[in-house]
């Protein structure tokens, strides 16, 4: 599992907000992160970790108890499409391309 920044979980509605990485998923395909500190969380604040963590290819699901003051994030990696499955798809593109052009 390649190294995961969490500094882009703090928000500004939470700014003491503490993140750690603290275990792996039991099917072995991501992680789960704890953020404790929180004081407020809205859609907005839920679609900000969620895209933070995108952008570093998890897909992810987020667990919150206001009332406890912490978040679990649970982060699959996301699917990822392979060189290979590119080349085909171009590959037949252009073949079905070029077999309407010749019609």
């Amino acid at each position: 599992m390649s190294q995961i920044d969490l500094s882009d979980l703090k928000t500004a509605e939470n700014p003491d907000t503490k993140a750690e990485v603290y275990g792996e998923l039991l099917s072995g395909n991501g992680i789960k992160i704890r953020l404790t500190n929180i004081e407020y969380v809205d859609e907005h604040t839920v679609s900000h970790w969620k895209s933070a963590l995108k952008r570093q290819g998890f897909k992810s699901e987020v667990e919150h108890d206001i009332s406890s003051g912490h978040v679990t994030i649970n982060c699959r990696e996301g699917e990822k499409i392979s060189l290979m499955n590119v080349g085909i798809l171009i590959l037949g593109l252009i073949i079905i391309l070029r077999y309407t052009s010749l019609i």
